[in-house]
């Protein structure tokens, strides 16, 4: 009878983002708040601008309604591809982690581990929802502050993002830690290290448009 009776178990109906946005705001704001991290308004906590560089830290929700933390950098002088523009994320409403680093341990779920160990949190029910943000962000708290704290100076970024160039997961995102890595050289004033790995870029990413190279060497020679 038990078995017959789990079959039609109403399962938990996933959160909505209302809900959501309050289960974060309850458990995550107050602690990121404690390193200057505000609430966006939109599941992000971004920093002051510190040297034309901000800490920033996400909830995202992605595929089965699973949702990752990612915390990471934004700089002011990094230059975005959108379109054939060029554009800086250079104020709190823009800022978004350019180097970044993510709660999840693996890209396949299809595991036996639980949701925690895989670094993941849940968005169905309420309760469920609750707990698995609570649980994962203070398993990994001090991990994110330690990150955020070294990368928020050009020295500590640029070691971090030499540690991402082998990383095939880092390389499938956009900015890739090649092209971080090519700006921040040329920030710390190696602009002809920053300009050979620019130029491996643009030979690896054939779509990228002539002239939107073009506009990304001169500003990387601006720095």
């Amino acid at each position: 009878m038990k078995f017959i009776n789990s079959l039609f178990k109403k399962h938990p109906e996933p959160v909505s983002a209302e809900t959501l946005r309050s289960v974060l705001i309850e458990y995550i704001s107050p602690e990121v708040s404690k390193i200057g991290l505000e609430w966006n308004g939109k599941n992000q906590w971004i920093g002051p601008s510190e040297d034309g560089i901000r800490k920033v830290l996400k909830h995202q929700v992605g595929k089965g309604l699973m949702g990752t933390f990612i915390w990471g950098m934004c700089y002011d002088f990094l230059p975005m591809v959108s379109g054939k523009r060029i554009v800086l994320q250079r104020t709190f409403k823009s800022a978004r982690p350019q180097l970044f680093q993510s709660s999840a341990t693996t890209d396949n779920f299809l595991n036996k581990k639980s949701d925690l160990e895989n670094g993941v949190t849940s968005t169905w029910g309420e309760k469920e929802c609750r707990k698995s943000i609570s649980k994962l962000f203070d398993k990994r708290k001090s991990e994110i502050f330690e990150w955020l704290e070294k990368g928020k100076t050009l020295d500590g970024s640029i070691e971090i993002v030499r540690s991402q160039f082998d990383n095939k997961v880092y390389n499938t995102h956009w900015p890739n830690p090649k092209y971080v890595a090519s700006f921040l050289l040329a920030k710390k004033g190696d602009r002809t290290k920053g300009m050979e790995m620019l130029m491996e870029i643009e030979n690896e990413r054939p779509s990228f448009e002539l002239e939107v190279f073009e506009k990304l060497k001169k500003r990387l020679m601006e720095l």
